[in-house]
């Protein structure tokens, strides 16, 4: 049987119900299903698993960003302007 996948933050799989638990200082992803611009609406997130309540894993593509509630992945909320410039290619 294959390994499940894991997050590489916090280790947990996937499918863990608890959600991620990646947590430095300030810096995580909002809650799945909190999110302002939410990408997934079911009772897990589409992406990395993570239950309706829970954190979303740090890599997850539907994560949302506590401060610019773009892309968690990218920015971290450390440098959420450079991230935005990545993803559009400098445009505002």
């Amino acid at each position: 049987m294959p390994p499940k996948p894991t997050c590489p933050y916090c280790e947990r799989t996937l499918a863990d119900p608890r959600g991620c638990e990646y947590q430095d200082g300030d810096t995580r992803p909002v809650e799945y299903g909190q999110e302002q611009h939410p990408l997934s609406t079911s009772d897990r997130c589409r992406d990395c698993g993570a239950p309706m309540g829970t954190m979303h894993h740090v890599a997850c593509l539907c994560s949302e960003c506590p401060r610019c509630h773009g892309q968690f992945g990218l920015c971290f909320a450390i440098d959420c302007e450079a991230a935005r410039s990545l993803v559009t290619g400098g445009a505002a």
